[in-house]
């Protein structure tokens, strides 16, 4: 997602817009701005340029360099890669300032620039031959031979990972398996520590969504509904293993439990109270967890202009 003043912002400089981002040349570097989603905790916005290869000693450099200006600039980080540098803005209650995105884009081309640091591309190659792509939610230029070199080896991939998978309900199997896990701890949380939390149900998704994957799940439109459905199945089964190892001290077996709960109002008004208190947690780890998965593979798409 990209508010209307980060649209704004990368309007004004004729860039594209990414996925969760814009972006665009400042001094032939290539900069993205990417904003956190509107789950993320705490926001943030992360203003990356890309580079050529940098050593370790000159990324320590650039980011102590820039780390001097960090209480002018008010940024919370400097963030290095072997092929990019980025400063980080938090936000809590307020967006960061335009002038501020001003002040650290040029103190890190400025940086970089001091450093000897070159643009990620050759800067012999004339700017109007690329072309704007969003390559994975990232934005990127790319040059029509690089357009289609990476087209190649996203078709090469997909053909691999299509032979891989499993269909859907294989998928839906390695997700109860792996989810299953996680209902055993929220089970066991729940009876010795009296305690539902959002976490449990995050355990309960991060393990579905990896047993998806190891099961080889089918990556398409079905995806997100099937592990939605699944974890919801597993919140309501956390819930009734949890009735039933109350009642277990009372020598109940599990059928007896489950003939007890269809028969008797208060327990009913017991656990669907249970239930509804996990799907509260749950649905918001589950819809934070699943929206989150990457359906599409590896793809590259034309960008739009702001």
């Amino acid at each position: 997602m990209v508010g209307k003043k980060l649209k704004a912002f990368g309007k004004a400089k004729g860039w594209h817009r990414g996925t969760d981002s814009v972006f665009g040349l400042e001094h032939g570097f290539q900069v993205n701005i990417f904003q956190g989603g509107i789950l993320a905790n705490p926001q943030f916005k992360l203003i990356c340029v890309e580079t050529t290869l940098l050593d370790q000693g000159t990324q320590s450099a650039i980011v102590e360099a820039i780390n001097a200006r960090k209480e002018e600039v008010g940024f919370a980080s400097v963030e290095t890669t072997d092929r990019s540098v980025a400063i980080r803005f938090l936000e809590t209650l307020r967006s960061t300032k335009v002038a501020k995105l001003e002040q650290a884009i040029a103190l890190l081309i400025a940086t970089l620039e001091t450093s000897g640091v070159r643009p990620h591309f050759s800067t012999f190659i004339n700017e109007d031959a690329r072309l704007a792509y969003v390559h994975n939610g990232k934005g990127t230029l790319l040059s029509k031979s690089e357009r289609e070199e990476l087209q190649r080896k996203i078709e090469r991939e997909s053909q691999l990972r299509k032979e891989e998978e499993q269909g859907y309900l294989f998928g839906a199997v390695g997700a109860c398996a792996w989810g299953t896990l996680g209902v055993i701890v929220w089970v066991l949380v729940a009876y010795y520590f009296e305690l539902i939390t959002t976490f449990l149900a995050f355990l309960i998704a991060i393990l579905s969504v990896h047993g998806y994957r190891k099961a080889g799940g089918t990556m398409g439109g079905g995806t997100k509904p099937v592990l939605i459905a699944v974890n919801l199945l597993l919140l309501v089964a956390a819930t009734f293993f949890t009735f039933y190892i109350e009642l277990h001290g009372y020598d109940m077996s599990i059928l007896e439990s489950w003939v007890y709960l269809t028969e008797d109002p208060l327990a009913q008004r017991g656990f669907y109270g249970n239930l509804a208190m996990s799907m509260l947690f749950g649905t918001v780890a589950v819809l934070y967890i699943v929206s989150d998965v990457n359906t599409k593979g590896d793809f590259l798409e034309t960008a739009s202009v702001l």
